[in-house]
C-alpha cells in the first residue's frame, strides 16, 4: 500500500475518532420545568433584587406560534412591587442531570458550542435591559483531587439592548468586556407569538487558566470575537457542574416580560 493511501486512511481514522468524541446534548428546552433552577437575589443574578422568576413548558400543535418544533421553554421576569430604579434580573439554569452529566467527558471538554432559538414578547422587545446566554463548566483543576483547587469556567455572552453592545464575561474580574459588536433589539414578524432569532455561540478552553470566545452567529450574521479571558478560581470550594443558563435583565421601570427558548443544544468535545 502506498504512503499516500496510508496517509489518507490515517486522516479518515482521525476524523472518525474526532466525530465519535463529539457529544451533543439536544433540546435542553424540552426538559421539565421542575428541573430548572432560578434565582433573583443580587448575589446570584446581580441587579437590585426586586424581581420574581417563573418557568413554563410550552407545547402546541401546528401552526406553531410560541415554539419552533412544537415544544419550547418560557422564562418569565416580573417585579415585586417595583416601578422605579428597579434594574432587577432573573437567572435560570439546568444542571443537565437528566442527560447524565456532569461527568469526566464534560470536565475534559475544551470546545463548546451552544445553539438556540430565542424570542420575546413585545414588552421584552421594547423594555429588556439585556439577555445573557451561558455555559458553566466547573471541576477540580489541580490536585490532590477531590480536595484540590476548583475552577469555574464561565462562557457567557450578553446582548445589552440598552447600551447596544454584545459583551463577554471575564470570570476573574467578574465583569463584562465589550466585543465591539452591536446588539440590536428583536424585531416583530410574527403577529401571533414571539419572532424567534437563531443564535450560535462558540467557545474554547485553551488551558486551565483561560477561556476563549471564538465567535457567534445571530441568524445569518457572523461575528468573530477571538477574545481570551480568565475563569473564576474557587480555591478549595468543591464544586462540579456543567450547565446551561440564561438570564433576563429588567430595566429601570421594572416592566415584566417573557422569553421563549427552543431547539437549545450544546455540543462539546
Amino acid at each position: 500500500m502506498s504512503r499516500s493511501v496510508l496517509l489518507c486512511l490515517g486522516a479518515l481514522l482521525l476524523a472518525s475518532l474526532g466525530a465519535q468524541a463529539q457529544t451533543t446534548i439536544a433540546n435542553i428546552d424540552d426538559t421539565n420545568r421542575l428541573q430548572w433552577q432560578h434565582c433573583t437575589d443580587p448575589g446570584c443574578a446581580g441587579g437590585n433584587g426586586n424581581s420574581i422568576a417563573g418557568v413554563a413548558n410550552i407545547t402546541e400543535s401546528a401552526p406553531f406560534n410560541f415554539t419552533v418544533d412544537g415544544s419550547s421553554l418560557r422564562f418569565d421576569l416580573a417585579m415585586n412591587g417595583c416601578s422605579s430604579n428597579c434594574f432587577s434580573n432573573a437567572l435560570f439554569w439546568n444542571q443537565l442531570g437528566s442527560y447524565g452529566v456532569p461527568n469526566a467527558g464534560t470536565d475534559a471538554a475544551t470546545n463548546i458550542s451552544m445553539s438556540m432559538d430565542v424570542g420575546m414578547d413585545s414588552a421584552g422587545i421594547n423594555n429588556s435591559q439585556a439577555l445573557e446566554f451561558t455555559v458553566n463548566q466547573t471541576f477540580c483543576t489541580s490536585g490532590p483531587c477531590p480536595n484540590g483547587t476548583y475552577t469555574k469556567f464561565i462562557y457567557s455572552f450578553q446582548c445589552d439592548f440598552a447600551d447596544k453592545l454584545w459583551r463577554v464575561w471575564d470570570g476573574a474580574s467578574a465583569s463584562w468586556v465589550s466585543t465591539g459588536a452591536a446588539c440590536v433589539r428583536f424585531s416583530v414578524t410574527n403577529p401571533n407569538g414571539p419572532s424567534f432569532n437563531h443564535f450560535i455561540f462558540n467557545f474554547t478552553r485553551p488551558d486551565l487558566g483561560h477561556v476563549n470566545y471564538v465567535d457567534f452567529y445571530v441568524n445569518n450574521t457572523h461575528v468573530v470575537v477571538n477574545k481570551e479571558l480568565t475563569p473564576k478560581n474557587l480555591g478549595s470550594t468543591q464544586a462540579h457542574e456543567f450547565n446551561a443558563s440564561m438570564q433576563l435583565d429588567g430595566n429601570a421601570s421594572g416592566v415584566p416580560y417573557s422569553a421563549w427558548v427552543d431547539q437549545w443544544n450544546i455540543t462539546y468535545h
